[in-house]
């Protein structure tokens, strides 16, 4: 058949479907849509509570609805044990050493590539409305805003996420939106505590679960909850999940509200999982101080679900990683996936091809978030195949490993590496392969490690006197309904210069110590999470100072403040 101008698109179309398969088809028809996508990312989930990976407890009855129409990658591994490393895999599809956020206060290697910028590429809106963002570990992900766009009083508990949508917008739009109220402390509201039975109420009085219910940071083993308060924690957490799925609930009807819930694609991920009592405890690396890597800390959900494809139900058990998410995504939308990462697109398997389980690896700092700069040095590293996983510690002092036989012992209850040595050193190899690899790539990219900022230079002949604190005041202490809504930072100096604010809270197991960068004389915080601002005094006492950048005798003086719980009505 001749081909004109006269010929029907839809001719043309089905004709390219014959010859290079219905890849073509989807991508024109993705394209003509403009779909709309929000990648929602959920904060410490083990995917054996949630319902449609088959636990027995109702906990995510939104999720199984949408998951019975959705592409599931049932066997999804994380590149870390905790959140700012898993999220920016999931953002570049590096592992960490490579995208450079492998500790608090790191920001994304220069140049990097994130799954924002192929989507802006292609005329799509990327908005920020993060409160992750107003932090370095957040910086540079190539959103349309660097500072996020706020909404006043939502808490972020949702409505932030619900009251965008439901704005007009012109362009179709890469959403992306992080829910981490399952995070430590696991405290649901008490509608969601359906899975407490009247004896497990009784036992929320003790000492171990208030602790539970009012720290986000616990140390590995300094409590030993009894066999009744481990089923307690297990019913807390699966409530927290029942209201987690409610607020997902929400957006979808937020999405029909507005008329475009045929036009938007949803993808749903985690920045890594949490361990409940597999191993003895419970969280997380920056939770517990102690990184771990088993399955339960290291096992995320993947689940694509497309409205616009009727017979788009599949289950894939093949391994895959949470570095394939960004290259899967922008292939499943018909986008060039950049060259140079480490992860791959999967969307062959979701099609029905046949392709090899990929090796997983996995790294952390031992502290995660927590990691004091002597923490930072002590890496876990694991890599998983079809057969065999290990676990080894980078101590400089023993090199620990350990070794499983994840088909015959999914739960990685022995370690077989001292009957095993050839296996073992063949992974140990992997390992050291992969490292290599990365080191040598980020060293290409990495000449000189620069800030991220524009610095000015101190004019000449100008004469800077030390800053002062405007806000907050020595001594002071805020209140929580106050700081929820905005903490401004604020200190005299030349608004033309860049500042670097220096920090020191908490106590002991949750002391924090770092610097943050800054253009001009201040920085905004706020608009936390409810859970997270309902901690602020949990991390008493409060110190800071400031300083213009690369001028350490030009620092102010360090003010104490503190955070005080009021009734928010």
């Amino acid at each position: 058949m001749e081909l004109n101008k006269k010929t029907p698109i839809i001719m043309i179309v089905i004709l390219l479907s014959i010859v290079f398969g219905v890849s073509v088809w989807k991508q024109l028809k993705l394209k003509q849509k403009n779909l709309n996508v929000i990648l929602l990312t959920l904060d410490s989930v083990n995917v054996k509570h949630l319902g449609f990976m088959g636990y027995k407890r109702s906990t995510t009855p939104i999720l199984d609805s949408i998951a019975q129409d959705s592409m599931i990658f049932e066997n999804t591994f994380s590149s870390a044990s905790w959140t700012s490393p898993g999220l920016h895999s999931v953002f570049t599809g590096l592992y960490p050493t490579l995208h450079g956020v492998e500790a608090r206060g790191r920001s994304l290697i220069p140049g990097t590539i994130t799954i924002f910028d192929v989507f802006k590429a292609h005329e799509y809106q990327v908005p920020n409305i993060s409160y992750l963002t107003q932090i370095p570990n957040y910086f540079f992900l190539g959103l349309d805003q660097e500072q996020p766009q706020l909404i006043k009083n939502s808490a972020y508990n949702g409505e932030d996420l619900i009251q965008w949508l439901g704005k007009k917008h012109s362009k179709p739009f890469l959403l992306w939106y992080h829910y981490s109220s399952l995070h430590l402390p696991y405290k649901p509201k008490e509608k969601f505590n359906q899975f407490l039975t009247d004896s497990m109420r009784f036992l929320l009085k003790s000492e171990n679960l208030r602790t539970l219910q009012e720290n986000a940071v616990i140390p590995m083993n300094s409590i030993e909850f009894s066999t009744e308060e481990k089923e307690v924690v297990k019913a807390l957490y699966d409530g927290q999940l029942r209201e987690l799925d409610d607020l997902i609930g929400k957006m979808m009807y937020q999405l029909k509200k507005q008329g475009i819930d045929q036009q938007t694609i949803i993808v749903i991920t985690a920045d890594h999982g949490e361990e409940l009592f597999e191993h003895g405890f419970i969280g997380h690396a920056s939770t517990t101080h102690r990184a771990r890597l088993y399955d339960e800390t290291i096992k995320i959900p993947f689940i694509i679900y497309d409205p616009t494809e009727k017979n788009n139900r599949k289950r894939i058990r093949v391994q895959v990683r949470q570095v394939d998410i960004m290259p899967t995504l922008a292939d499943y939308m018909g986008f060039k996936v950049p060259n140079d990462l480490n992860g791959k697109s999967v969307l062959d398997l979701a099609k029905g091809k046949k392709m090899p389980s990929l090796d997983s690896f996995a790294e952390s700092v031992i502290a995660g978030y927590q990691s004091t700069p002597a923490q930072e040095k002590i890496k876990i590293r694991s890599i998983r195949l079809q057969k065999h996983k290990i676990i080894c510690i980078e101590d400089n002092i023993s090199n620990p490993c350990e070794l499983y036989d994840i088909k015959s012992d999914p739960g990685e209850r022995e370690n077989i590496i001292s009957e095993n040595s050839s296996i073992a050193a063949n992974l140990k190899g992997k390992i050291r392969n992969q490292l290599s690899e990365m080191n040598f790539a980020r060293l290409s990219r990495l000449t000189t490690q620069k800030v991220e900022f524009s610095l000015k230079d101190v004019p000449k002949g100008k004469t800077l006197t030390k800053p002062i604190f405007v806000f907050p005041k020595k001594n002071q202490v805020i209140e929580i309904s106050k700081a929820c809504e905005k903490i401004k930072i604020d200190w005299s100096g030349d608004s033309e210069l860049t500042y670097v604010i220096q920090y020191d809270i908490g106590l002991e197991f949750k002391n924090l110590k770092g610097k943050i960068p800054v253009k001009g004389t201040f920085k905004n915080f706020g608009l936390l999470p409810s859970h997270i601002c309902d901690l602020l005094p949990v991390w008493n006492p409060y110190k800071i100072r400031v300083s213009p950048y690369g001028l350490d005798h030009y620092w102010s003086e360090w003010i104490d403040f503190s955070f005080a719980r009021t009734n928010r009505g």
